[in-house]
């Protein structure tokens, strides 16, 4: 790397997600002692007791090969140090509190951030915490506290969470049984976060950022664009189960502010806008497994003409549309999996994403980026510090959320750059 790029480019290095799982299984056998049978009918029970042990293997191999989006059974996703390393020198400054500007920023630094950033709710699980797939639409429905029966209920689908407390609206599902033996989603409401490493289902941190103008002509707020490059990118580390394929990234501008505003002010940025200023990045969208691929076919209806494991076959793997959760599920409702969609259930899910929200999408290979230009991410203003939230997490409304994907770790890899290409 020359010195120009070394003064145009921000790295924020490895988050490494571990994805462990576990499964309990619980098997009854009732035992029935023998009664007195005449000989006669020996021949027929025997034959009776064949077809019942036929239907039982039957019944257990349909159960065992049917796969559906989340995780059906007890597995969970570990989640490793987040390792965060920015190279800076002069161009793109970032800051874990909006003070005190480095080069090199580290994920001890993010951890003990409250220590001169109170209000700092970076939310990074230790290697021993489980990440397990949740859902946002990345909006929620307008605050009216005239039309909540509670309006101190941080459930209620009306509350608006942005508003509140600068949080996407994040919903933790559960797959249960319904009656007849269905699968239907249920979901809680996780959208608060708190500063620690040891709990969380999913990456939340804040970054501060300083760009300096270049050149004379460069007012104070001048505009610069920011970019994602080519070497940002969410991979599998070790064995490939699938699950990075469920990967989102978001990142929200909360705000900016005149460097030299007074910290508190700075610190307290916050966006009140419900979906504008947030743009969400999903890595990986070409990419499925067979497991992914018969997820997408069998539970949510994809035509099987247009999705394939392979990434090069002409005409298929587009992305495919989904939807978000917006507030909570019960099992009341009794939505089954393949029915989690916004047009069967709009009180629930809305579409991905929504208006307001600016969403791209990177091929395995980032073949979309033509000729080596990187993604326009987001704008920075000259001599301005402005504060982003980033969050890393498993989408387990992606038909790539399912249990095979379990089991394997993926790596998330950000490159910011004041480049539009490399050179």
């Amino acid at each position: 790397m020359d010195e120009k790029e070394l003064n145009n480019e921000a790295v924020v290095g490895e988050n490494v997600s571990e994805v462990n799982s576990q499964q309990t299984e619980q098997v009854e056998r009732n035992v029935i002692p023998p009664t007195e049978t005449p000989k006669e009918e020996k021949p027929k029970n025997k034959r009776r007791i064949l077809l019942l042990l036929l239907l039982l293997i039957a019944t257990g191999f349909l159960l065992t090969t049917t796969t559906y989006a989340w995780f059906t059974s007890n597995r969970t996703v570990t989640v490793g140090d987040i390792d965060v390393n920015v190279a800076t020198s002069g161009g793109i400054q970032i800051s874990v509190d909006g003070a005190n500007w480095k080069s090199l920023v580290s994920t001890a630094e993010l951890n003990a951030a409250n220590t001169t950033y109170a209000a700092a709710t970076n939310q990074i699980p230790a290697t021993s915490s489980a990440l397990q797939p949740v859902s946002t639409a990345l909006t929620s429905l307008t605050k009216d506290t005239t039309t909540l029966e509670d309006p101190e209920n941080s459930e209620s689908p009306l509350l608006d969470k942005r508003n509140d407390n600068g949080y996407l609206s994040m919903w933790h599902g559960i797959v249960e049984s319904n009656t007849g033996g269905q699968y239907i989603l249920t979901t809680n409401d996780i959208s608060n976060v708190t500063h620690t490493q040891s709990s969380g289902y999913f990456v939340c941190f804040d970054l501060f950022f300083k760009v300096d103008a270049e050149t004379a002509a460069e007012t104070t707020g001048t505009q610069k664009q920011i970019y994602l490059t080519t070497t940002s990118d969410v991979i599998a580390n070790g064995s490939d189960s699938g699950i990075k394929n469920a990967a989102r990234v978001a990142f929200i501008k909360e705000g900016a502010a005149e460097s030299g505003t007074d910290l508190a002010t700075i610190q307290a940025l916050k966006t009140t806008t419900v979906t504008d200023n947030i743009v969400l990045w999903e890595p990986n969208y070409d990419k499925h497994t067979s497991s992914g691929v018969n997820n997408a076919v069998n539970v949510y209806g994809v035509t099987p003409s247009t999705i394939s494991t392979d990434t090069t076959e002409s005409g298929k793997n587009a992305a495919l549309p989904y939807s978000g959760v917006i507030s909570k599920v019960t099992a009341t409702d009794n939505i089954t999996l393949g029915s989690a969609t916004a047009a069967l259930h709009s009180t629930q899910f809305a579409a991905v994403p929504p208006t307001g929200v600016t969403m791209f999408r990177t091929k395995e290979d980032w073949t979309t980026a033509a000729s080596g230009t990187y993604e326009t991410i987001f704008t920075l203003g000259a001599n301005q510090i402005t504060k982003m939230k980033i969050y890393f997490w498993v989408e387990g409304q992606d038909v790539d959320c399912e249990n095979n994907a379990s089991g394997g770790a993926i790596t998330l890899k950000l490159q910011f750059s004041l480049n539009s290409q490399a050179e």
